[in-house]
């Protein structure tokens, strides 16, 4: 029911932003960087918690888990808190090298939660709320993961997911399967759900982001509240994110940390800007030592919130990496040359001495580093680098991406408001560096070229460059994000700086409007659109995996099946929502290859014959029913397609094996075969063969309990 979703959804906000809003609201840190910084300081608690369990082999229940992550949350906030923070709200508290931001007005909040409701209303729509099933096989995935982290009550990915890998244990970043395996409802209202919250949150965490990348602008105060609207209203206008992500990329563990990426990087940068700040005063000077005790905690914190994005998805190491890369190589140089100059020419020996050990235990970090990432690193991003898809050259992908046109077809109107924020950004990046006043903005400028620059590598032809797009699966897309986490705030602070040259709030008013209804008239059915493709049955782009009438059937089917049941399926036809949906465990729960063995048995059993080799196979698995449907999905290969970039792998079911489960119709009483204890009450059909054209008459999908007694005898 679409209330349960909707509560479900509140519970996700509660437990992504709770977290660290309780902890940083013990750090003498500005409001709106609290609010930035929240979910990517809960995801460092969580992983904290995570990491806790799997090590004690504690099972993952949400009163357990939850009560630590309070118990946790608290402590870190009582140590956050020591040694005297009100000193610093004094007058002499001026030394940590910042200016305090009061506290947001009525209107950033009442625009904040504006914009998180326009953001959220088209996937609340085409989604209806959890009552339509995904149609992406990233999805089944993520939805399998989440019932098998729920079954299992394990933390540890290689527990959870090993039904995944064919039972065998696997890596996969599981932050956000475990955490929202603690929240109620069925696995696809909890994702739903999840995708809700992500959407509700996104605009605040920009508009308080842009507030906090404007902040050392000393703008006046009217300003930074227009900039941070701004930039709230931008963000819940995507389309390419966050709208594609959460419907046809649909990878919740790297949507997660983006949605957390802007405020980890206006917490790095506060810290970065605090340090510098702590590096000077007297020692004996007690409200220094009070700065330099908050800044070290600070500095904890980001230390924790990086640790939790980059293990909710080892891809934000890489964002970080785009993003603050030229700067951070620009510091590190500077202070590279100052300990060089240091270990040579200081005066006193100690700090010759301290800089060449400092030089010596950077070069053994670096050269560590470099082990690691071979050792770790590069067969993972080999690995990636095989979802490679050749193209030809085009610039429809840059031409997306600058008008913010995630997909489908053209709508009127859809990728206007994107180019309007396009053009406020290009010409925001130009004020920026020729300005003195913006050069404090000038990382945004690096970050968005960086990102402009990969987003073009992924996007084109196969060319050497293009396997440094390997993190990112060599998918244009998973970037794209990047680009306009740099662009939107400097869009705001252009736009805000356009209006307040008009004298007449006349102009300034219809400034607004013009930007809000181009925005709105043309971004909401184009982003319906976009969530349509992968909700709607009948609009599926990637094709049509479950509709209503076979979702209807499942519902109605599994409580007519033994508890031991095992289904067998092709994927692609929504074999696995047997196990999302109901619990009823599946033979191929997401989209996998087989093993060697498995490969070569599937060959054997293509001509549909029987063999001992064949029924042993079948006894091992304990598969004991196979499902099929009637509509026929473009491509299809003739019997059961095994994987998707194979046509010569496939699999059928002999016809002498097969009995037909009589499943009645809705809102009829009759009782069929449920399988369980029949013994050849079914009839026997002849659509046991997987062709495309099995099943009932008017489409209705078909279930078949298989029988071992047509097996040769051994």
């Amino acid at each position: 029911m679409a209330w349960v979703t909707l509560l479900v959804a509140a519970c996700a906000v509660v437990v992504l932003v709770a977290p660290g809003l309780l902890i940083l609201s013990r750090l003498d840190v500005p409001t709106p960087l609290r609010c930035a910084a929240a979910p990517a300081v809960s995801l460092g608690i969580w992983v904290v918690v995570i990491l806790g369990f799997i090590v004690a082999k504690v099972p993952w229940k949400p009163w357990i888990a939850t009560t630590t992550v309070l118990v946790l949350s608290c402590a870190v906030a009582w140590f956050c808190g020591v040694q005297g923070s009100p000193r610093l709200r004094r007058g002499r508290g001026g030394r940590c090298g910042r200016r305090r931001f009061v506290t947001p007005s009525a209107c950033v909040t009442a625009v904040c939660a504006l914009a998180g409701l326009l953001c959220a209303l088209p996937y609340a729509v085409g989604s209806r709320l959890g009552e339509r099933v995904p149609q992406t096989w990233d999805v089944v995935f993520h939805l399998s993961a989440l019932r098998f982290t729920r079954q299992l009550a394990s933390a540890d990915p290689r527990i959870a997911l090993a039904p995944l890998y064919g039972g065998k244990p696997a890596y996969y970043p599981n932050v956000f399967h475990d955490v929202a395996a603690l929240l109620p409802g069925t696995p696809v209202q909890t994702y739903v759900a999840v995708m809700l919250a992500f959407l509700l949150i996104w605009p605040a965490i920009m508009g308080a982001f842009a507030a906090c990348v404007v902040q050392p602008l000393h703008l006046q105060r009217r300003s930074e509240v227009g900039i941070a609207c701004f930039a709230a209203f931008f963000a819940a206008m995507g389309s390419q994110f966050p709208t594609n992500n959460v419907a046809n990329l649909a990878t919740p563990p790297y949507t997660l940390s983006l949605v957390a990426l802007p405020g980890l990087l206006a917490l790095s940068v506060a810290s970065l800007a605090r340090l510098r700040g702590a590096s000077t005063g007297s020692d004996s000077d007690p409200d220094t030592k009070v700065c330099r005790s908050q800044t070290y905690r600070l500095c904890g914190v980001c230390v924790v919130a990086v640790i939790g994005v980059v293990a909710t998805h080892p891809t934000s190491l890489f964002n970080l990496a785009v993003i603050f890369g030229v700067p951070i190589v620009g510091w590190g140089a500077g202070a590279l040359r100052g300990w060089m100059h240091q270990a040579r020419h200081d005066s006193s020996p100690h700090r010759r001495a301290a800089a060449r050990r400092t030089l010596a235990a950077l070069g053994l970090a670096f050269l560590v580093a470099i082990v690691l990432f071979w050792v770790v690193a590069v067969p993972r991003l080999a690995g990636m680098s095989t979802f490679v898809a050749h193209r030809s050259f085009s610039f429809a992908p840059l031409a997306r991406l600058l008008t913010d046109y995630a997909s489908g077809p053209y709508i009127s109107g859809f990728g206007l408001g994107g180019s309007i924020v396009t053009l406020l950004a290009l010409a925001g990046f130009v004020n920026v560096v020729r300005s003195q006043r913006g050069r404090r903005l000038r990382w945004l400028v690096t970050g968005a070229a960086t990102s402009f620059v990969w987003f073009t590598m992924a996007a084109e032809p196969i060319f050497p460059l293009y396997f440094l797009t390997a993190p990112w699966y060599v998918q244009a897309p998973r970037i794209a994000p990047l680009v306009f986490i740099c662009e939107y705030p400097v869009a705001a602070w252009e736009l805000v700086h356009l209006v307040t040259r008009c004298r007449q709030q006349f102009w300034a008013l219809a400034c607004a409007i013009v930007i809000f209804v181009t925005n709105c008239a043309g971004a909401f059915p184009g982003r319906l659109n976009v969530i349509n493709s992968a909700y709607d049955p009948a609009q599926a782009s990637r094709g049509t995996m479950i509709t209503q009438q076979e979702k209807d059937f499942i519902e109605r089917a599994a409580d007519r099946l033994p508890a031991d049941a095992v289904v067998w399926g092709e994927p692609f036809s929504g074999t696995p929502f047997w196990w999302i949906l109901k619990g009823v465990h599946v033979e191929m729960p997401s989209l996998s290859w087989p093993a060697e063995d498995d490969e070569a048995l599937a060959r054997d059993l293509y001509d549909g014959k029987l063999t001992q080799r064949s029924c042993a196979w079948i006894r091992e698995r304990g598969i004991s029913y196979v499902y099929q449907v009637a509509r026929v999905r473009p491509g299809a290969h003739g019997t059961f397609s095994w994987v998707w970039h194979r046509s010569d792998v496939s699999f059928a079911f002999p016809l002498q094996m097969l009995e037909r489960v009589d499943v009645p119709a809705p809102g009829s009483s009759g009782s069929g075969s449920s399988g369980s204890g029949s013994d050849g009450s079914g009839d026997k059909s002849s659509g046991g063969n997987g062709s495309s054209t099995s099943g009932s008459e008017g489409g209705e999908p078909t279930l078949y309990r298989i029988t071992m007694d047509a097996c040769p005898l051994e």
